[in-house]
């Protein structure tokens, strides 16, 4: 939902930014990040679909997936977080 996506989008991009979570390369990865743009709202930006045929479910889960380990780890993730999709 938007609700949930907002701020798992907002906590990758900002570990983005600060080099704390990086992409090793897969290549289902890259392209379901590049089906990808971000949608403005009053309440945040959250990313969906360019173009409703292309697939951007990897890109959901590892945004999702980073929220979650974050949420749930004792401390801060450190620099250099990688993620890697099976293909």
């Amino acid at each position: 939902t938007r609700q949930r996506m907002i701020p798992a989008c907002r906590m990758c991009y900002e570990a983005v930014l600060e080099g704390v979570l990086v992409h090793d390369g897969s290549e289902a990865l890259s392209r379901h990040l590049r089906n990808c743009v971000t949608k403005a709202t009053a309440e945040g930006d959250y990313i969906v679909k360019e173009v409703k045929t292309r697939k951007i479910d990897a890109a959901v889960a590892a945004v999702m997936a980073f929220q979650q380990a974050v949420l749930l780890a004792d401390e801060p993730p450190a620099p250099g977080v990688f993620f890697a999709v099976s293909p």
